[in-house]
């Protein structure tokens, strides 16, 4: 809460602003395909708050203090109570989680919800599974893009609660007929089907073009980055493969569960976002945090906390400057102007600036000034 920013960072963070105050997919109020779960959270709590930008960054605060709790919950079932809590918060302190904490972006929130639905099945009641499938489904609407992780998490889910075939079935009846429900009000919002998907072709063909190829430089991987950097990621990997073993010694089902989603989650962010990117790789801390723990507790209670909290320390040092620099100021201003303009010009609309919806031709004219007010 204390690194709240002034004002929108990131061009998307603009977009979502601007989506609270008139959502229309083809003019990028969001970008398509929508991430209408994330706009119709920002949609309940923006009476309560008032700036749309504030609204969803104060979600966003709420979500990364919601998984660490649930994640927290989660690792004291494998590993002993206080190697979960040092995990859960070195997963925190993680460069690119802890930077994003505050923004007003989508992949924090999707990952908080995708830790609900697990722990929701962990629960063993039955409204704990029911509220699980519907908290996944939810993770989906606000990030569609993480759809490949999501629907392995689920696989694995309804292997696991297979034994009570009539009821999982019910679950998933209800959990698909909510986002069949929200798909069918973006749908009815924006046209037609066909006018949304040819803004969805339009967008994800000219982000295609515009998409940066692999660096040449490993340091540059936005994975590497978030994670603090080479040798950072190198502990990271380290910890996550003797994880995964030791976990394979123990309950091989778990393991291939993990190992699943561990691999679905690298492809996903590898190959379907921007590799340069740190921001797109916040899922993979969370989907790395379990096996880390179980690492950790294999060296003992004392020694195990130990290192978690030194590596926890040496996470928020990493990138305590980073999250801080953001807090006066918004790095890319020009770039929120623009990439919401391009949109709002297409449509006649408008570009999210202080609060209010600015016409598109007032940032053409103005440039960067004109939304960056935030």
């Amino acid at each position: 809460m204390a690194a709240l920013p002034d004002g929108p960072w990131e061009q998307d963070e603009a977009i979502f602003a601007s989506a609270l105050l008139d959502f229309d997919v083809p003019a990028h109020r969001p970008h398509p395909p929508g991430f209408p779960g994330w706009i119709g959270l920002g949609l309940l709590l923006r009476p309560l708050v008032g700036d749309p930008l504030r609204t969803l960054e104060l979600l966003s605060c709420a979500a990364s203090a919601a998984s660490f709790v649930l994640l927290a919950w989660l690792l004291a079932r494998v590993v002993p109570r206080p190697v979960a809590l040092a995990a859960a918060t070195l997963h925190a302190f993680v460069p690119t989680v802890w930077f994003h904490a505050p923004r007003a972006l989508a992949s924090t929130p999707a990952v908080a919800l995708a830790l609900a639905a697990v722990a929701g099945w962990a629960h063993g009641s039955r409204w704990g599974a029911r509220l699980g499938w519907i908290a996944l489904v939810w993770a989906g609407l606000t990030r569609p893009q993480l759809a490949p992780v999501l629907a392995a998490l689920g696989l694995c889910a309804v292997v696991w609660l297979r034994g009570q075939p009539r009821a999982l079935c019910k679950d998933l009846a209800l959990a698909g007929g909510i986002g069949a429900a929200v798909a069918a009000a973006v749908v009815i919002d924006t046209g037609s089907l066909a006018r949304l998907l040819r803004a969805m072709s339009e967008h994800y063909g000219a982000n295609e073009r515009a998409r940066a190829g692999w660096p040449e430089e490993l340091g540059d991987l936005g994975l590497v980055r978030g994670l603090g950097g080479v040798w950072a990621t190198g502990i990271w990997a380290l910890a996550t493969g003797i994880g995964l073993g030791l976990l394979a010694r123990r309950r091989w089902r778990w393991a291939a569960a993990a190992g699943l989603v561990l691999a679905a989650t690298l492809a996903t962010l590898l190959l379907w976002h921007v590799p340069t990117h740190p921001r797109y790789q916040v899922p993979l801390a969370a989907v790395c945090a379990p096996l880390v723990a179980i690492a950790a507790a294999r060296l003992g209670r004392v020694a195990g906390v130990g290192m978690l909290f030194v590596g926890a320390g040496a996470s928020a040092w990493l990138a305590a400057l980073a999250v801080w620099s953001v807090h006066d100021a918004a790095a890319d201003r020009g770039g929120a102007a623009g990439g919401v303009a391009a949109g709002g010009r297409r449509a006649g609309g408008g570009v999210y600036a202080r609060g209010v919806l600015v016409p598109a031709a007032v940032v053409d004219d103005r440039g960067a000034g004109a939304a960056g007010g935030g």
